[in-house]
């Protein structure tokens, strides 16, 4: 795959520097269909709430549950995106989200955590997040982050935790 060639690893923020519009909220679609990945919608019926798996032709396909609401689809594709940057992608294995059960659960496969933390710094850049707060004296909660970034207010709060970002 083109995003990959020649690296088997790539950051969050490479892809966004290859990628990104530099628009939030940040079009994760757009970023995975630039990176040569298909985008299907799941039943649903289906348990699974995201997927990636390479396809017969070697194509790569992302799949999300539409009936998800579109802060987790969102941070599904991102997920996803995650595992094909990071490299767990191969010829035989295909990787799936954790789904809520299993997030909650404790036990972690250490290839999901790293697509968790991947899709949180690709779905709330650093570098927007800070222009955001030296920019925007209106915004001063985490609930408006998570809006202004199309986010979970979950998810912004821990990303701002993981920066170390305290606001209020």
């Amino acid at each position: 795959m083109e995003a990959v060639e020649g690296r088997t690893h790539l950051s969050a923020k490479d892809v966004l520097d290859r990628y990104w519009d530099r628009r939030v909220p940040v079009d994760v679609v757009a970023i995975a269909r630039a990176m040569g990945a298909e985008i299907k919608e799941i039943s649903p019926f289906d348990r699974l709430t995201g997927y990636i798996c390479r396809q017969d032709n070697g194509g790569i396909e992302i799949g999300y549950k539409l009936t998800d609401p579109e802060v987790r689809q969102r941070f599904t594709v991102a997920h996803e995106i995650g595992h094909l940057a990071l490299g767990h992608l191969t010829d035989q294995s295909e990787r799936y989200r954790d789904d809520v059960a299993s997030f909650f659960s404790g036990v972690k496969d250490p290839k999901e955590v790293a697509a968790n933390k991947f899709a949180a710094a690709l779905l709330m850049p650093k570098v927007a997040i800070d222009w955001v707060l030296a920019n925007k004296p209106n915004i001063y909660s985490v609930e408006q982050m998570a809006e202004m970034f199309n986010v979970s207010s979950a998810a912004m709060g821990f990303r701002l935790d993981a920066l170390g970002i305290r606001l209020g």
